[in-house]
C-alpha cells in the first residue's frame, strides 16, 4: 500500500476508483488561472483570492478593454471606480471623462486638479447639437450628417405618430444649411451656430 501512494506512478494494490475533475484537482492544488500584465500601464485591480497575487491589467492590450463594476450597495463600487481613475490619472496619459449626475466624482476631479464641468439650466456650460466636426468623414459632406442629426432631433422633440411633415423637413434643412454659412466660411469656435440661431 506505501509503494502503491509514493509517487512513482506503480500501483500495487489492485484496486481502481474513479474520480471526478474536481476531485482529481486536489492532487494538483497549485494550478490557479493568474492575470498578471507586465508594463507601465498594467493597473491594479485587486488580489487572487486563491493565489494572494496581484491582479494587474492593461485594459488597452485586451480584445475588449470595457469594464463594469457590479456589487450589492455598500459594497465598495465607488471606490473601487475611484481607485481606478486615480491609477490610469497617475499611471497613463488617458483622458478620464466621468458622468456624474450626483456630483459623487467632483472632490476627486479637484483634487486631482480636473474640471469638473456642471451642465444645468443655470449654468453657463451647455452641450451644442449644432457642434460641427468638419474633418468627421471621408464619405459623406460633415454637413448633411449634421442636418440629419437635426432632423432626427427635431422629430424627437416634436414627437407625436406622424412627427415634422415634409414641408416642415424642408425647411429645417434649409435653415440649417443657411446658419452654417459664416462657420463654413470661417470655421473658427466662435462662429459656431447654437440651437437658438
Amino acid at each position: 500500500g506505501l509503494m502503491s501512494c509514493l509517487p512513482l506512478g506503480q500501483n500495487q494494490v489492485e484496486i481502481q476508483r474513479g474520480l471526478t475533475t474536481s476531485s482529481t484537482a486536489i492532487f494538483i492544488p497549485f494550478t490557479t488561472q493568474e492575470l498578471f500584465q507586465n508594463g507601465k500601464e498594467a493597473l491594479y485591480y485587486g488580489i487572487n483570492a486563491l493565489s494572494n497575487n496581484l491582479i494587474m491589467v492593461d485594459r488597452k492590450k485586451l480584445k475588449n478593454p470595457n469594464g463594469l463594476i457590479l456589487g450589492t450597495p455598500g459594497s465598495g463600487k465607488s471606490f473601487s471606480a475611484k481607485r481606478e481613475i486615480a491609477n490610469c490619472f497617475l499611471l497613463t496619459t488617458d483622458d478620464i471623462i466621468v458622468c456624474d449626475p450626483e456630483s459623487e466624482y467632483a472632490p476627486l476631479v479637484e483634487r486631482l486638479h480636473g474640471q469638473v464641468i456642471k451642465i444645468s439650466p443655470t449654468s453657463g456650460d451647455y452641450i451644442n447639437p449644432m457642434d460641427l466636426n468638419l474633418d468627421y468623414s471621408d464619405d459623406e459632406s460633415p454637413l448633411s450628417l449634421k442636418s440629419d442629426f437635426i432632423l432626427s432631433l427635431c422629430e424627437l422633440i416634436v414627437g407625436g405618430k406622424e412627427g415634422l411633415q415634409p414641408v416642415q423637413k424642408t425647411i429645417i434643412d434649409r435653415c440649417v444649411r443657411l446658419v452654417y454659412h459664416d462657420y463654413l466660411n470661417d470655421p473658427r469656435p466662435e462662429n459656431m451656430p447654437v440651437l437658438e440661431d
